[in-house]
């Protein structure tokens, strides 16, 4: 899976990630970052190795989202004013489905499809 450099992920988050296996470099390992703003609290599981995420959100003690993707193509970051996303993109090898996570100035999750065309 293409993914940002480890410095890139760990700004984004503002956290280093717990690894799966210690002492393992990244592009062979699972990473868990666990983001607090405010209330929220946001877990991002990464398997490099099999292209997995999982995103969990928190809202205090209410669930805001569980979200399991597989076989996701690449994971990009895009700055921008409005904030930092971290992309995932070709979610289940489709290259018109991306989900979108911001966690600055504010937390949401976006899923992005393309519409398919006759």
């Amino acid at each position: 899976m293409n993914r940002p450099e480890d410095f890139e992920l760990t700004s984004f988050f503002g956290v280093e990630p717990d690894l799966r296996v210690p002492d393992t470099p990244w592009d062979f390992n699972g990473l868990t970052f666990k983001a607090t703003r405010g209330v929220e609290q946001v877990s991002c599981h990464i398997e490099m190795d099999v292209g997995a995420v999982s995103i969990r959100w928190q809202s205090g003690d209410d669930e805001r989202l569980a979200l399991e993707l597989k076989w996701v193509d690449s994971i990009c970051l895009v700055r921008s004013t409005s904030g930092d996303a971290l992309l995932m993109n070709g979610v289940a090898q489709n290259p018109d489905v991306r989900v979108e996570l911001q966690l600055d100035p504010m937390v949401f999750v976006r899923v992005h499809v393309r519409p398919k065309h006759p």
